[in-house]
């Protein structure tokens, strides 16, 4: 029964596209479940059945008023270990790869699995990208929270977040704020906006 599932709020997408789950909720409705796409789910030691993926068919089967749905279990009555996880959620953005994502959703999901130990070259190869890449994006994981809403949101661009995040690393500015508002009106290439933001 999906409605005894829960979302696992750690899901590397911050929130569900509605608009999305409207379309499974309909879809279903007309054919049913697809059984080639079911849910995985895993059973945490407490007894809650976490949705590990398929957040958007799981609501979209509750509105759709299903009472049953295929799902697939993983590691039943035990606990993933902090690697096993980072690696269940890299798929989980993998799989989202060709659906809108945030900026930000991919580099904290990345960020995660760096952290808890998956290889470099592992992250890259699920994630469509370098090495290189996933390494320089690193910065932007760790930048301050207003530049990484600049980026999430499409204030700014993602080479231009990375300099300012560079300049803030080298100690080069210390107002986000200002660095933003300047980026925004200047029409300048990304290097150059670094280099007027020495002053503030």
């Amino acid at each position: 029964d999906p409605r005894s599932l829960t979302l696992d709020k750690d899901q590397p997408r911050e929130s569900l596209d509605m608009d999305h789950v409207e379309d499974i909720s309909r879809k279903m409705q007309h054919e049913g479940f697809d059984p080639r796409k079911f849910l995985t789910v895993r059973k945490t030691v407490t007894g809650i059945w976490l949705v590990q993926d398929g957040a958007h068919r799981c609501v979209g089967a509750v509105d759709a008023g299903l009472k049953e749905i295929p799902v697939f279990i993983i590691e039943e009555d035990s606990e993933l270990t902090e690697q096993e996880i980072a690696e269940l959620r890299l798929d989980q953005c993998a799989d989202n790869m060709g659906r809108p994502m945030k900026p930000m959703e991919i580099i904290r999901t990345c960020e995660t699995a760096i952290q808890a130990g998956v290889p470099m070259d592992e992250i890259a190869g699920k994630m469509g990208k370098t090495a290189l890449m996933i390494q320089k994006d690193r910065i932007l994981a760790q930048c301050p929270g207003r530049l990484q809403s600049a980026l999430q949101d499409g204030e700014l661009g993602k080479s231009v977040v990375i300099h300012i995040a560079e300049a803030f690393e080298n100690k080069l500015v210390k107002n986000a704020e200002k660095c933003i508002q300047k980026a925004k009106s200047g029409g300048k290439t990304a290097s150059s906006q670094v280099k007027a933001f020495d002053k503030y």
